[in-house]
């Protein structure tokens, strides 16, 4: 997947999260996702950046997109093509300077994050059984 790719299939995902989640999203919000300051992009993303910049608060749009980015991950995880995709356009992005690799850093982070607690509990209960058996075992 080149990045041009990876960029269209997270916008789909992002744009088809927003109309589940009844969020506005518009044309503008969806071209920014495109934004690159060192690779090309849409033809008029200047024109989208001016726009963006008079029309738009940078930090909220970037919750906003991170939080669909968490959410729709998190619903296509369970379907191993789309969890394939996802992954592929992380790698592909993952070397470059993308503006919408701050945002996917961001929703990836957040949604594995009630996973990585359950693995550190479970690997704490774990050490706890294994010490309680231990001295246990040795009295």
């Amino acid at each position: 997947m080149d990045p041009m790719e990876a960029k269209e299939f997270l916008a789909s995902r992002i744009v088809d999260q927003a109309l589940l989640e009844g969020i506005p999203f518009s044309e503008i919000e969806r071209k920014m996702l495109f934004f690159s300051e060192t690779h090309p992009s849409l033809r008029d993303m200047y024109e989208v950046l001016n726009e963006f910049n008079e029309t738009y608060n940078m930090l909220p749009y970037e919750r906003t997109v991170s939080s669909l980015i968490r959410n729709a991950f998190q619903r296509d995880r369970g379907d191993p093509g789309l969890a394939q995709r996802w992954e592929d356009a992380k790698s592909s992005l993952r070397r470059e300077d993308h503006y919408i690799n701050v945002m996917l850093k961001q929703g990836l982070a957040s949604a594995n994050r009630k996973r990585d607690l359950l693995i550190y509990i479970g690997i704490g209960l774990a050490v706890v059984i294994i010490i309680v058996g231990f001295i246990a075992w040795s009295h």
